[in-house]
Parts: C-alpha cells; sequence; structure tokens
C-alpha cells in the first residue's frame, strides 16, 4: 500500500517541480518605476499566472528588513507580492504582512545576521546586467526585460511555460488602472477580512485562529480567490508563537 502511495505521489511532485518557473527581479524599490511596478505590475502577474511562478528578489542599498521578511513568506508567491505591493502604497511593515505570521525570533536573527550577505549578493546581482534602470526582470537563459510594460513581462514570463501556459497566459485579465484600484482595491492584493489570522508584527497581544491560505493549486486562479480559501494546514506559513517585534517601519 505504502509503496503504491509513494509511486503515485513522486511523479506528481516532479511533474510539478519542472512547471514551476523561477524568475529574478532586481530593483532600488525608490523611484517611480520601481513603485508602480510593485504596486500594480507585479500583483497582476501573479494574479495571471499564479503560484507555479516563484521570484527571487534582489534590493539596491537596502537595510535587509524587506529580505528578511520575504524569507519567512518563501515558497508562497501570493504572500510575497501582497506584501511588497503594500510597502511600495507607503504601508509600515507590521501591516503590510497581513495575514502571514511572521516569526519574530527568526526576524530579528535575520536582520542581525543575513543583511550584509543580502546586499553582497545584491550588488553582484546588479553587477551583471545591462540595463541602466530598475526594475529589471532576469529570465531563464540571462535574459534581461524591463518591468515597465505589463503586457510585455507577462508574455516574456508566459513563453517560460511552454506548451503549459496557465490559465492567465492565454486568457489574462484586464490591467488594473488607477480607476479600478479606487472602485475595487482588493484587485491585486489579497482582502486582508478574508483571513483572521493573528499578525505578531504588532505591539498588542491577540487571540488568532491559527490557519493558513493554501497555496493555488492550479494556474489561473486568482490571488483573491487564492486568500478565501482557508485551511488548517501548518506547513504553508510559519505558525510559531512569537513576541513583539522591533523591526523598523523604514522601506
Amino acid at each position: 500500500m505504502f509503496k503504491t502511495l509513494f509511486l503515485l505521489l513522486v511523479p506528481s511532485a516532479l511533474v510539478n517541480a519542472c512547471y514551476t518557473k523561477q524568475i529574478t527581479i532586481l530593483s532600488d524599490f525608490s523611484n517611480e518605476d520601481d513603485i508602480n511596478f510593485f504596486k500594480s505590475t507585479l500583483p497582476w502577474i501573479v494574479d495571471n499566472i499564479g503560484n507555479v511562478l516563484k521570484i527571487r528578489y534582489h534590493f539596491k542599498d537596502s537595510d535587509g528588513a524587506k529580505e528578511c521578511v520575504l524569507e519567512q513568506m518563501k515558497g508562497n508567491t501570493y504572500f510575497q507580492v501582497s506584501y511588497l505591493s503594500k510597502i511600495a502604497q507607503g504601508m509600515p511593515t507590521r501591516d503590510a504582512v497581513g495575514s502571514c505570521k511572521i516569526n519574530d525570533r527568526k526576524l530579528q536573527q535575520c536582520l542581525k545576521r543575513k543583511v550584509r550577505n543580502f546586499i553582497k549578493k545584491a550588488n553582484r546581482e546588479f553587477s551583471k546586467v545591462k540595463s541602466e534602470t530598475t526594475p529589471v526582470i532576469l529570465l531563464p537563459g540571462k535574459k534581461e526585460i524591463s518591468g515597465n510594460d505589463p503586457e510585455i513581462v507577462l508574455k516574456s514570463i508566459c513563453i517560460l511555460f511552454g506548451r503549459n501556459q496557465p490559465f492567465g497566459c492565454l486568457n489574462p485579465k484586464d490591467f488594473p488602472t488607477s480607476t479600478n484600484q479606487n472602485k475595487n482595491p482588493n484587485t491585486t492584493i489579497p482582502a486582508e477580512s478574508t483571513v483572521n489570522v493573528e499578525t505578531n508584527i504588532t505591539t498588542e497581544t491577540r487571540s488568532s485562529i491559527e490557519t493558513t491560505i493554501t497555496e493555488a493549486k492550479t494556474a489561473g486562479i486568482s490571488i483573491t480567490e487564492a486568500a478565501k480559501t482557508i485551511v488548517t494546514d501548518s506547513t504553508s506559513v510559519e505558525t510559531t508563537p512569537t513576541t513583539t517585534t522591533t523591526v523598523s517601519d523604514k522601506n
């Protein structure tokens, strides 16, 4: 019985691994193009492609706070993109993490021990690119594309999937304009009211239901839809009880 189960699970895992694609984003997270990219373009990209897209981030002249938070969200593209979108909108860090549980002890350790390494890696990656402006998206094969045109970015990433393109690649949603975002602020990021999980970055002690958001299993599911699927799966995000963090609100 166990042998049969193993034989069924292994091929499935291999298929998922092959289907997942990874890109790298380089940004200084300060100029207008970068801010707009993280506020609108990247959430729209992930809303169309789904969690099969994995992203590495390198930020120029960073204090390490974003990288340390993203590290705890590793594996969940939805959480990462939602967090960065809110940071780009000017939200403080403790609010931008939203529904994702952040382990305070690990966060503090990261800020003390890993920031230099983050800066070193970012400088190395920036030295390799030809573009003098950001954001820059690096695709497999060392191909560089600018993040200024959402449709070009989406098409370039969708090509990576070959014949197995996510539904959002074949039938992409309309890119949210500023007007649309005002009418429906949850278009590009998950609605915070859809999950009831304690955020450990706040300074107040609150009771919470330890729930997590299931990662989208199929392409084309929207971020908002994924946020509505609530399961008690402790492997989705960090659930270790923590204390209040002292991370700076600096972006």
